[in-house]
Formats: structure tokens, sequence, C-alpha cells
């Protein structure tokens, strides 16, 4: 699994941030709870280790 930092309002202006790789479920969960309630203004999601990071390209 991934953990991913990506915008609140789903914008497509910005593109994901990779936080870390090759976690498992049970540490994801309790690093992302921290980090969404550390850092309010982002969002921080786990994903599936095939999911492909939105890139922004204007």
């Amino acid at each position: 699994m991934k953990i991913i930092k990506t915008d609140k309002h789903n914008m497509e202006c910005i593109s994901d941030i990779l936080v870390c790789e090759n976690i498992t479920e049970y540490y994801g969960k309790s690093i992302i709870y921290y980090l969404n309630i550390t850092y309010s203004g982002d969002f921080y999601e786990l994903v599936e280790n095939d999911y492909e990071l939105f890139v922004f390209e204007p």
C-alpha cells in the first residue's frame, strides 16, 4: 500500500505526492490518521500499490 498526499477539494491543478510505499494496511491507517490530524491543511490517503499518481501538466 501507499500513502499519498492529495488535495482536499480534488482539484485537477494539484499533483499527488507520494509519502510512503510498501507499507502494511495496519500501520498505514495509523500513520494517515496521525498525519491528517497534525497537518489539517493537507489530506493524506492510503491507496493500493497499483494506484497511479496524478500529475498535473498544464
